[in-house]
């Protein structure tokens, strides 16, 4: 089997605007958030894990359904031809 070589999209800057990766990006920002709090010695008395846990966790789900929904017009458009 040969692998293809990753390739980036055509237009990268709609993607940016994608369900999927505005989740992504709140993940990451949910994590640097505790990680931060953490280190500065907050996290252990504010933040339960188990809501930060949570709090990810639903944002990606978010994020997986949002991969399988139409976003834009041009998607419509292309699935027909």
């Amino acid at each position: 089997m040969k692998l293809k070589k990753p390739k980036v999209v055509n237009d990268w800057r709609k993607q940016l605007k994608s369900y999927s990766f505005l989740s992504l990006l709140a993940t990451v920002l949910i994590a640097l958030a505790y990680g931060l709090s953490l280190a500065f010695g907050m996290g252990l008395v504010s933040l339960s894990p188990m809501y930060t846990i949570l709090a990810m966790g639903f944002v990606a789900c978010l994020g997986s359904v949002g991969k399988f929904l139409k976003q834009f017009e041009e998607d419509e458009e292309n699935e027909h031809s």
